[in-house]
């Protein structure tokens, strides 16, 4: 029986994940503001330059607590490891990287629960694609498609990050320029556009497992829920801003 109920906690604990994380967002950005405090709503919404000082912050820079643990769980979990596998090591290791070797410290924060939300998303996705791995195996045009995609977003996403640092190392002690390029000129977050298309990446080299789908629809509604209220804090900080789209162009 025990084994039983670990078996099923291993195939379904990451979809539940994803479909409950969803639904949250969706629910508090469509009616949030109607059935909850203000102050609760942005509480759970906001982070970085959009977020007051609310309570129960931390700061944003313990970001690489996030990738250390995906890390971690990577060793722990994987043995024979598939491509898909190697390329969510490739991204936690290149955003740890980044984290310590390109991003520029700043006083931005996070709520707890977007901090609790961090720590598990990693350990979810190793168990998506450890499930993966166990139920579906690649076409050979997907584990191209899905190479050339995670090589090309992964190398957009490293650009985006490295100009923000730049601008931020402009001007440490004031709001630092507009971003015009990389995508910034028609786009509030680029690098989210990026981060969506690395996760889409991974459900190509995972052989189009679901778990992966619900994966990289909480990721989209995640970053999306983020990016919307960055495209318009950066339409009422600077007046020139040409930004149309918060992460999806066209779209949204």
């Amino acid at each position: 029986m025990m084994d039983d109920w670990w078996t099923w906690l291993f195939d379904y604990s990451p979809s539940i994940y994803w479909l409950l994380g969803s639904t949250a967002i969706v629910f508090i950005e469509l009616f949030g503001s109607t059935v909850l405090p203000q102050a609760a709503v942005d509480e759970v919404s906001l982070w970085g330059k959009v977020r007051a000082k609310q309570q129960l912050n931390v700061p944003k820079r313990y970001f690489w607590h996030f990738y250390t643990i995906g890390l971690v769980w990577c060793w722990l979990c994987y043995s024979n490891l598939t491509l898909s596998q190697s390329a969510l090591i490739v991204q936690l290791s290149r955003r740890l990287g980044e984290c310590w070797l390109v991003e520029t410290p700043s006083n931005s924060t996070m709520s707890l629960i977007h901090y609790v939300v961090g720590v598990t998303y990693y350990p979810m996705v190793t168990l998506s694609l450890l499930q993966a791995a166990k139920d579906t195996s690649p076409a050979a045009f997907m584990t191209v498609g899905g190479l050339l995609l995670f090589i090309v977003m992964s190398g957009w996403q490293h650009a985006c990050h490295r100009y923000l640092a730049s601008l931020r190392a402009s001007t440490p002690s004031k709001r630092y320029p507009l971003p015009q390029q990389y995508g910034f000129q028609a786009l509030a977050c680029p690098h989210y556009t990026a981060e969506v298309g690395v996760y889409v990446s991974l459900w190509l080299l995972s052989g189009c497992h679901p778990s992966l789908a619900l994966c990289v629809v909480f990721t989209t509604a995640n970053l999306a829920s983020g990016a919307l209220k960055t495209l318009h804090w950066y339409q009422a900080h600077y007046p020139s801003c040409t930004m149309r789209y918060s992460i999806l162009p066209g779209v949204l």
